[in-house]
């Protein structure tokens, strides 16, 4: 099934030298930041409309080091996270389109913003453990800008991302 959500490409190419050997790197074309997840809708041309109504400013935004997601005992992605003045420019993005789409509910709990860079299908284990522990220490003091000039509807199915339709942002 499709599922779609609120986001941007994030083409962080920066990261990939610390992507250990238990862990494929993403499609860069695929990497992006999620949002706002909106899960299945009946209507996406609707949902289009009501995204055009946003005006917002570009963002410049600093992403530093990677980070194990859901969490470090239970790594299924390395994903680079945004430094906290870009997460907080993230949140307040995010909290203009809930008042857009209010009947959104964050899909993992808190809204934890974050780009995969690669993921594995090991499972959770010391070595698994220790080489995330690696990776997440040697990438602490990379770093990696981008210019957000376009938020998308994005939909995802089996693992592709595409965009449905996109705002410029000005």
């Amino acid at each position: 099934m499709t599922t779609y959500f609120i986001g941007f490409f994030a083409p962080l190419t920066r990261f990939d030298r610390f992507i250990p050997q238990d862990f494929t790197p993403l499609p860069v074309e695929q990497r992006h930041l999620t949002l706002l997840y909106l899960g299945y809708l009946p209507d996406p041309v609707e949902t289009c409309a009501r995204l055009s109504s946003v005006r917002h400013t570009k963002l410049r935004l600093e992403f530093q080091g990677l980070q194990a997601f859901p969490s470090e005992s239970k790594p299924r992605y390395l994903a680079a996270v945004p430094t906290l003045d870009s997460q907080l420019l993230l949140i307040r993005l995010r909290d203009r389109l809930s008042q857009l789409f209010p009947n959104c509910e964050e899909r993992y709990g808190t809204f934890r913003p974050h780009v995969s860079i690669a993921h594995t299908r090991k499972k959770a284990s010391i070595d698994l453990y220790e080489t995330v522990l690696k990776a997440v220490k040697a990438s602490r003091t990379m770093s990696e800008s981008i210019i957000v000039d376009k938020l998308c509807l994005m939909s995802a199915r089996e693992g592709v991302v595409k965009a449905v339709c996109c705002i410029d942002l000005c």
